[in-house]
């Protein structure tokens, strides 16, 4: 079984695949998801709260 990898690129424009697929589609939503995936991946030990993330 092949093993699924999360790349995250943090530096320069931030992005996500996930099994060589791009998590960022073209849609309007897009900057809101980057935003809140790069909240969760800094603040990963301690968690984001609820409210911060609406």
């Amino acid at each position: 079984m092949r093993e699924k990898i999360l790349q995250v690129k943090t530096f320069g424009s931030f992005s996500m695949i996930y099994d060589g697929k791009s998590l960022f589609g073209r849609k309007v939503g897009e900057t809101q998801f980057a935003s809140m995936m790069q909240m969760l991946i800094h603040e990963r030990k301690k968690g984001v709260s609820r409210d911060r993330l609406e």
